[in-house]
């Protein structure tokens, strides 16, 4: 990851690849790595620095990068915080009609908060995961 910033680090305004992937986006690898390391507060730091830089075009990627910080307070025992932010996860499916990857993020986000089951923020935040679409929209 700290040779991919450090290339990332060298683009110029000039290159073909601007604008398709750049630092901004790796924060969002950095993050599911940490995740999967069992470093739940550093993949939030990494998360949130994501999702805060990514700019317009980027809410397929921004959804992707929310349900996993959705994961990372779930793992901190934040499932309020977790549902806020898996109530964003569902906006942004359910605005750019994708269903793939940040669809199965966010259901396995929301799965993970069932210990908080009879909460009823958590119970609504379920409800909005199992709204979103069976099928891909938008032919993707």
């Amino acid at each position: 990851m700290e040779r991919a910033d450090f290339h990332l680090s060298k683009v110029t305004a000039d290159d073909p690849m601007v604008g398709v992937f750049g630092r901004d986006q790796l924060g969002g690898f950095v993050g599911a790595c940490q995740l999967r390391l069992d470093d739940p507060t550093g993949a939030e730091a990494a998360l949130q620095d994501s999702a805060r830089r990514l700019g317009a075009g980027k809410e397929k990627h921004r959804s992707v990068i929310l349900a996993d910080l959705s994961t990372a307070f779930v793992l901190q025992d934040d499932p309020e915080q977790a549902c806020a932010v898996l109530h964003q996860v569902v906006d942004l499916v359910e605005l750019t009609g994708s269903a793939a990857a940040d669809k199965r993020r966010a259901f396995a986000a929301g799965r993970q908060l069932s210990r908080w089951r009879n909460e009823a923020f958590v119970q609504r935040c379920r409800i909005g995961c199992w709204r979103l679409p069976a099928e891909p929209l938008r032919g993707e």
